[in-house]
């Protein structure tokens, strides 16, 4: 067989357990369930990281995040460690990624592929950092309704107007009029579609296409037709958009606080933005076929990290190493026979390898591990000086420390910097210590040593190089507008 088409699809914050093919009580993926069905489903995939940049940055590099560096929103990795792209291309493949999230912002990671296109996210406001713009935020969601709330706004408008006001102004209207009132758009994900099947009209075969959707990543506000997809009937527009509007720090620190009815409303929205992406994902498979490329493609559908429900209290993806943080989808759906199930783990690192391997003819599956090791360099490491302000300082100095972890398919270590040490069952932790448990710390442990060194080692190198204040001084304004986008800022 000629060398197929790849086609690598990332849905952000997406986790394994909330996809119909991996149990889940919803039908939110029943494209990608005839992948996975069909092809290779990987039931214990792992990223490196809990959150996008560094876990990112193992995907394409094969490297643990302490190794590659890219750890922080101020890093980006040497677009020579980009194994993946750089050795795909060195088999004669025209490679391209879309985008609206992380590859267009300077961390080096775009800089293998042959062309990346960004798309801009269309709720976006045309100029950023206006503060005229937050200042009407503030008083749009002081409480008072849409129509009370205007003349209060245009107060501010005409006092403090600019030139990048009144496009700004316009815009930021008619997305809040569009907000409480139901005519949700996606983030970006149909223009990423339509890029994309311009791309494979374009391209020469093989070509190697690389898109990834950031609807699956708060807020969660699925396109109009999807919203009430699994919202209970009880739930009007206005409540469903004032869940949607919930900050996940100030869950996490207990600034804030939801009902229970509203983290039904907010996972409930979470799923059906998997559930419309998978629609998507489903459309650009039916273009590919139309064109006649279908049965020379493989199809790679997987998720950076997850998010968190208010598992060890904590809400999006942040603080800590949690499984459903880390355990991510991955379906390789290819055009040979291999419908397969694997159930030990693998690490997203491994695709670096993996996917120019299948570029070369191979028709192998990723080889399969005892367990995955997982970095994260801290809280503070993907959040805003203004977010990272709302901490106490003994919470800076609990959520801002290296922690490790080693997850098996029915254990996982946790482990930080201040010589914690922490062994679950799955996800129950165990408290009472016996000998075998003490058997397999040390033997978990010594594997993460291996891996990627000590934790306290980690984080005094890491700490060392530059404190808060100089990373976020460091960052481009794309970097910061993104932080914003995604509600880190």
């Amino acid at each position: 067989m000629n060398s197929p088409n790849i086609v690598f699809l990332l849905l952000d914050a997406a986790r394994a357990d909330h996809f119909s093919c991996y149990g889940y009580h919803r039908e939110t993926t029943p494209y990608i369930d005839t992948l996975a069905k069909d092809g290779s489903f990987y039931n214990n995939a792992y990223s490196n990281s809990i959150w996008s940049l560094p876990a990112y940055a193992s995907l394409f590099t094969g490297k643990y995040p302490s190794s590659h560096g890219a750890v922080d929103w101020s890093k980006s990795i040497d677009p020579n460690s980009n194994i993946l792209v750089n050795n795909i291309n060195k088999y004669g493949y025209e490679t391209s990624a879309v985008t609206t999230h992380l590859l267009t912002c300077g961390h080096g990671i775009a800089d293998a592929f042959d062309q990346a296109t960004w798309i801009k996210n269309p709720s976006r406001l045309p100029y950023p950092d206006d503060p005229v713009i937050e200042s009407i935020e503030r008083d749009l969601y002081s409480g008072k309704s849409l129509i009370d709330s205007i003349p209060s706004a245009l107060k501010t408008l005409y006092k403090d107007r600019s030139f990048e006001t009144l496009p700004n102004a316009f815009s930021y209207t008619l997305r809040e009029v569009k907000y409480r009132t139901g005519y949700w758009e996606d983030d970006g994900a149909s223009n990423i579609i339509e890029q994309s099947k311009h791309i494979i009209d374009e391209a020469s075969d093989p070509f190697f296409l690389f898109a990834n959707f950031v609807e699956t990543h708060d807020p969660y506000r699925p396109p109009k037709k999807y919203i009430d997809k699994f919202l209970p009937e009880s739930v009007s527009i206005s409540e469903a958009n004032q869940v949607a509007q919930n900050n996940m720090v100030d869950l996490s620190l207990g600034i804030d606080s939801i009902s229970s009815r509203e983290k039904k409303i907010l996972i409930a929205l979470y799923d059906s933005e998997i559930r419309y992406i998978d629609d998507k994902i489903k459309e650009l498979s039916n273009y590919l076929k139309k064109q006649g490329k279908l049965d020379n493609t493989v199809f790679v559908v997987c998720s950076d990290h997850g998010d968190l429900f208010d598992e060890w209290g904590l809400w999006g993806h942040q603080g800590a190493i949690h499984r459903n943080l880390c355990r991510v989808p991955l379906i390789v759906s290819a055009p040979w026979e291999q419908k397969d199930e694997y159930h030990h783990p693998v690490e997203l690192r491994q695709l670096a390898e993996y996917l120019p391997k299948i570029a070369s003819g191979s028709q192998m599956s990723i080889p399969e591990k005892e367990g995955a090791v997982v970095e994260y360099h801290g809280w503070d490491c993907q959040i805003s000086n203004d977010q990272w302000d709302k901490f106490d300082e003994d919470e800076k100095k609990k959520w801002g420390t290296y922690s490790s972890s080693y997850l098996t398919r029915n254990w996982q270590l946790l482990i930080d910097a201040n010589g914690n040490k922490s062994l679950y069952s799955r996800d129950e932790k165990i408290d009472e210590i016996n000998n075998d448990h003490t058997s397999k710390i040390n033997k978990f442990e010594n594997i993460i040593l291996e891996s990627v060194g000590n934790p306290r080692d980690n984080h005094d190198t890491y700490r060392a190089e530059a404190n808060k204040s100089e990373k976020i001084e460091n960052m481009s304004d794309e970097v910061k507008q993104h932080l914003k986008d995604l509600g880190y800022a």
